[in-house]
């Protein structure tokens, strides 16, 4: 998937938020990551995460030094790593993407249904 501005997408996501009482963050770190740090944080299931970057086409892997409760989403796009975590429903998430070039439908969204809690795996 061609993302032609990352520092858009990475705007959109934080301004979907800017409703929470603290504002949200982004950090470039020094590894490449770009992260989207909403102050809310949604826990994802790793397969279902992975069933949906493979519908999409997008590289994304759970990383697993986060601690179970800051479980997060990372994907790669245009040789820019980015990591999310993100206080909208995850339907708003997927339509956020997809207005970056992610395409990926309400339906798909509600059927690979990333809202599922870790069970401490």
């Amino acid at each position: 998937m061609i993302i032609s501005d990352v520092s858009a997408l990475v705007a959109d996501l934080l301004s979907d938020s800017q409703d929470l009482p603290e504002p949200s963050s982004v950090e470039i770190r020094t590894n490449g990551w770009v992260t989207c740090r909403p102050i809310e944080m949604h826990m994802v299931n790793r397969a279902a995460v992975a069933r949906w970057a493979q519908q999409v086409g997008v590289q994304m892997t759970i990383d697993p030094r986060q601690m179970f409760v800051e479980t997060a989403a990372f994907f790669e796009v245009n040789n820019v790593q980015v990591k999310v975590w993100s206080s909208e429903t995850h339907a708003g998430l997927f339509q956020t993407l997809s207005k970056h070039g992610l395409s990926l439908d309400d339906d798909q969204a509600m059927s690979v249904d990333p809202t599922i809690f870790l069970d401490g795996e």
